[in-house]
């Protein structure tokens, strides 16, 4: 594959506004049955959490944050995971992927699982998430990453 400077391309990824989380886990259905052709939360990119905060229960969507130092893609030694040019989504080669499970161990997040012919993560819908266009709590946005600092980024998109 060949490199591509960040520079040169979109950098989008799926931004969690967990204060916004209803919980529904209706990106987890979505996703699950346009990846995986069934309605199984367990199989969909993205997982809701849950945990409660005093007598409150609040939820907080876990999915994968396409890093720019893609320590999935570092740690793959048959090059079966690249960025995407156009969407800045790391993308999973499937006839190259063996399974080995190193990208699964590398990626800080566990948004990374075994499927049942290669590994599966969030490939971004190719620039057009799925789980964003069904939140309707406003939980999920598709945000360019130079549109959005790390520090800043749960204010700037309240």
């Amino acid at each position: 594959m060949e490199s591509i400077s960040n520079a040169s391309m979109k950098t989008g990824f799926v931004l969690a506004i967990p204060e916004r989380c209803t919980g529904c886990r209706l990106c987890e259905m979505v996703c699950s049955l346009a990846k995986q052709n069934a309605i199984n939360p367990s199989l969909a990119s993205i997982q809701v959490m849950s945990a409660m905060a005093g007598e409150q229960e609040m939820h907080f969507p876990i999915k994968c944050d396409q890093c720019l130092d893609a320590p999935c893609i570092d740690a793959c030694n048959r090059n079966a995971l690249y960025r995407d040019r156009k969407t800045g989504a790391i993308i999973v080669d499937k006839w190259a992927c063996n399974q080995c499970g190193a990208c699964v161990a590398a990626c800080p997040f566990g948004m990374i699982s075994m499927g049942e012919k290669s590994i599966v993560k969030c490939d971004l819908c190719k620039g057009e998430p799925l789980c964003v266009a069904v939140c309707k709590a406003g939980a999920l946005k598709f945000v360019q990453r130079d549109m959005v600092s790390n520090e800043l980024s749960l204010r700037v998109c309240a």
